[in-house]
């Protein structure tokens, strides 16, 4: 929670959801059957959104398109082994008829959320392994931590309409040096995923990846201005080199779509695709956040 009188970013969160705890593991042939049970109301952000459907099969084995199960899990062991092999997805018609939709999973993890220190529930991301296989891999691995590296008490730093934003790790460096980085799943830059992510471009080429309930590793900047030149002394004579603004996406930033991004796709790497915890979801677009003021005099 930021502190009273701190300075805030632009779309700075209030009450920053947080990821408690993950998992992954293979799952097991199996129909899920969904049980609802009342969450209670919430003190810390408002939900306006419309109820979200997801796909379920009854006792019966019959489908039927069920509201999302509400639940409030406390946090727990970071041992969780899922069941459920049949995919609930945002049920939309956009959704279905784009091909992320029919990509398959065969590895889910999950995060436990809390905002403002208080656990609202958990995430569970389903992980397109056969189609992306580095970036879902290197997503998996951060979430588990498998190097050590995790997701952990990291921000969720924005929050629009159409997508919330992890921070990821700022500082991503492994303490072994390059032999280290080479064992990682894409190494400690995003550039192995750049060619995956031309690749589901050539895959999908008339169609959004980035579409409600995807799961997206931010791999590129567009919006990143050209390197700035600079005068700078060297050997006693002066000479200009070009210095970089910011940093280059190093990977690990991920966001959770709400609404179809088409906007993203160029920057986005998708992975995967939330399937179960929309519940949650609705918490955290709730959360109150810093009105975008860049149009005031002050930044001209």
């Amino acid at each position: 929670m930021l502190s009273a009188g701190s300075s805030q970013p632009l779309n700075a969160i209030a009450f920053k959801p947080t990821v408690a705890s993950f998992c992954v593991n293979k799952s097991a042939p199996a129909r899920k059957t969904c049980n609802c049970t009342p969450l209670q109301q919430s003190t810390i952000a408002e939900v306006h959104w419309p109820d979200i459907f997801e796909n379920a099969y009854d006792a019966a084995g019959q489908l039927v398109r069920v509201a999302a199960c509400h639940r409030r899990a406390l946090l727990q062991s970071t041992l969780f082994t899922f069941a459920a092999t049949s995919l609930p997805a945002i049920a939309t018609e956009e959704a279905a008829l784009n091909c992320v939709a029919d990509f398959s999973i065969s590895d889910k993890v999950f995060f436990d959320i809390s905002i403002d220190r208080e656990p609202v529930g958990r995430i569970v991301v389903g992980l397109f392994n056969e189609d992306v296989p580095v970036g879902a891999k290197r997503f998996a691995d951060i979430a588990v931590g498998s190097r050590g590296i995790s997701y952990r008490k990291k921000e969720f730093e924005r929050i629009t309409q159409s997508y919330i934003q992890n921070a990821g790790i700022r500082n991503f460096s492994l303490s072994g040096g390059v032999g280290d980085a080479a064992q990682f799943t894409g190494g400690e830059t995003a550039d192995a995923l750049i060619p995956e992510l031309e690749n589901l471009t050539k895959k999908c080429p008339n169609s959004t990846k980035n579409v409600a309930g995807a799961v997206s590793i931010i791999v590129r900047d567009p919006s990143k201005p050209p390197p700035k030149p600079k005068l700078i002394a060297k050997d006693g004579k002066f000479e200009v080199i070009e210095e970089e603004l910011r940093p280059d996406p190093n990977g690990t930033q991920f966001a959770i779509i709400m609404q179809d991004s088409p906007q993203l796709d160029a920057s986005n790497l998708v992975v995967g695709k939330v399937v179960d915890g929309f519940d949650v979801l609705k918490l955290m677009s709730g959360v109150r956040v810093v009105k975008d003021n860049t149009g005031s005099p002050y930044f001209k």
